[in-house]
């Protein structure tokens, strides 16, 4: 029979494995599509086709490193390119010691190219005044209006590629014992800065991408429910006339994003995340409300596989979190007899006590009748 600490190395296996899964499963090209267009401003008149095309490379599962003097090693933050049909997300290298919490990993952290309206209203007027320029010029060279240039010819020669850095944070606990859009700022500008020396050198600011960290809590308590938040940096103009510019301090971005299926909401998102990261659904129920309600492909090469599998150790972890249950119960009551069994012995002790007592004192009283009689 298994003892206490090979219990807690199983379960706290199966838990590793499920956060793992769960991972995974965010990680989902159209998954991740999902999330960008329903929480940030850059996404959100994209289709959930074009943000696909959009997000870069191989995003990495749990292994670049949040803490400083680590984020940006060897081969971090590389954008990669790989086939556009590949659905799925696999890993980069991601760690952070917080106190507490040992070493931490970004969980999900990718690249995606920023939309090409996105970019041109981040641009100077001076940059769009040459583009316009550079439009009229190629059209009037091809005979055509400028109505019918396609919109990549716009593009400057040498211009750079705008990007964001992501990173995804489910969490199964709303109460981790720090307010969760704290850790979230941390992680956005812990982004920021492990950009130098692999996106930007010296002073060349400008190039830094804005870095948006994502949190996703299960569990949220019923009084919070179905929620999304966005912090993000805003200027206040106190005096003057001050020519501020959105791409000079739009560099971060936290989100919170809380969940539970008990509360019903009206966000088709939010339904889908529920839908998605549900323990109570079954995957033959998710995968039916996930193609038909959603239209997220459930085939084994996109989301399938991994959903299959978390729900499977859900289950599992569900059966071994009642046959815990039944044994703690089982230990209690135990406990509960025994309490019971060794108070009923001090109240027998306590009686028995009582009664010699009170049989040595009619001795006492039986002798000094005696002796009151014989004189």
């Amino acid at each position: 029979m298994d003892n206490t600490l090979a219990r807690s190395i199983s379960n706290a296996g199966l838990k590793i494995q499920y956060d793992a899964l769960c991972r995974q499963v965010l990680s989902h090209r159209n998954i991740l599509a999902w999330i960008l267009k329903h929480t940030t401003e850059e996404y959100k008149d994209c289709t959930i086709e074009e943000i696909s095309d959009y997000i870069e490379g191989i995003p990495s599962i749990g292994c670049i490193p949040v803490s400083p003097g680590e984020t940006n090693s060897a081969g971090h933050h590389r954008h990669r390119h790989s086939d556009s049909q590949s659905a799925h997300m696999t890993g980069m290298a991601n760690e952070s010691k917080i106190h507490g919490e040992g070493v931490v990993y970004y969980d999900i952290h990718f690249s995606a190219q920023l939309p090409q309206k996105r970019q041109e209203a981040l641009q100077p007027a001076s940059v769009q005044k040459t583009q316009a320029s550079k439009s009229r010029e190629l059209a009037m060279e091809n005979n055509v209006t400028v109505s019918q240039q396609p919109d990549n010819d716009l593009k400057i020669e040498g211009t750079k590629q705008a990007r964001i850095l992501a990173d995804i944070e489910p969490q199964k606990s709303f109460y981790p014992g720090y307010r969760i859009e704290t850790r979230g700022i941390y992680y956005s500008v812990r982004m920021l800065s492990s950009q130098l020396t692999t996106v930007f050198e010296d002073s060349d600011y400008d190039s830094i991408m804005k870095t948006i960290s994502i949190f996703i809590c299960m569990n949220a308590p019923q009084k919070i429910g179905n929620a999304i938040v966005r912090y993000s940096l805003t200027p206040t103009h106190v005096s003057g006339n001050y020519p501020d510019r959105l791409s000079a301090y739009d560099k971060i971005c936290t989100v919170v994003i809380t969940l539970n299926e008990s509360v019903a909401t009206e966000n088709v998102f939010l339904q889908m995340m529920n839908t998605l990261l549900s323990k109570t659904k079954s995957y033959e129920e998710k995968k039916e409300e996930l193609e038909n309600k959603f239209h997220i492909p459930m085939n084994r090469d996109a989301i399938g596989e991994e959903l299959i599998s978390m729900c499977n150790l859900s289950d599992l972890v569900e059966e071994q979190g009642i046959q815990k249950g039944i044994r703690i119960g089982k230990q209690r009551e135990r406990r509960r007899q025994r309490r019971k069994a060794q108070h009923e012995r001090k109240r027998a002790d306590a009686a028995e006590q009582r009664a010699i007592r009170a049989e040595l004192e009619v001795e006492r009283l039986k002798k000094e009748l005696q002796l009151l009689k014989a004189n």
